[in-house]
């Protein structure tokens, strides 16, 4: 009888000592942010879609004319985020051309920094398409603010309409298709090619 006793004693400490305590109890570990992760890059390549913040119309543009854009979407690679949606980017107008008698309108666009978190990465990237961010009641929805705009990931396969009146030629230069200014309002959503490899890791 004593030794069953002691062996309920023993048993009620070990299993106190394996419980956990009241404030361990329904936490779980915290998510890693993107970046984080050792090694994680964002390859060249790689697609991003970008939802522009600063209007940009060549009749009024000026070379090296600042502009601000947002992330989309999460970027994931193996099945883990290395930019995430409303991950901020910012550029410049390396060229343009207004539209006149002779010659169409013609916008060239350089992209310097992707900001993940709080530390900026530099950028290089070329336009690859545009498409209107008005397509859907919820695009226009969404374009009445632009960084609750990027802030939603996009629905993968959902429909993207090109915008109208401009197309992009091999060099990632914007050119009017009617002979009128290239005109890209905010929410213009901006698919560009990543240029070089941005290695992305020991962002807090």
């Amino acid at each position: 009888m004593r030794r069953l006793w002691w062996a309920a004693v023993i048993g009620g400490v070990v299993m106190a000592g394996l419980a956990p305590r009241a404030d361990q109890q329904g936490t779980a570990p915290p998510a890693q942010s993107a970046g984080e992760q050792a090694g994680a890059t964002l390859p060249a390549g790689a697609m991003l879609d970008l939802r522009l913040q600063t209007p940009l119309d060549t009749s009024t543009a000026k070379a090296d004319q600042k502009f601000d854009a947002a992330t989309l979407g999460d970027f994931t690679k193996d099945g883990r985020v290395v930019v995430p949606a409303a991950s901020g980017v910012k550029g410049f107008v390396s060229s343009v051309a207004a539209a006149n008698a002779v010659q169409r309108g013609r916008l060239t666009l350089s992209f310097e920094t992707l900001r993940i978190v709080s530390q900026d990465f530099k950028l290089r990237a070329t336009v690859d398409q545009v498409f209107s961010g008005e397509g859907t009641a919820e695009n226009a929805r969404l374009t009445a603010d632009a960084t609750v705009g990027a802030a939603m990931t996009r629905v993968p396969g959902a429909l993207q309409i090109v915008l109208t009146g401009v197309t992009v030629d091999q060099g990632g230069s914007i050119v009017s298709t009617s002979g009128a200014d290239v005109k890209l309002p905010v929410g213009t959503i901006l698919r560009v090619r990543v240029d070089r490899a941005v290695r992305i890791s020991g962002t807090r």
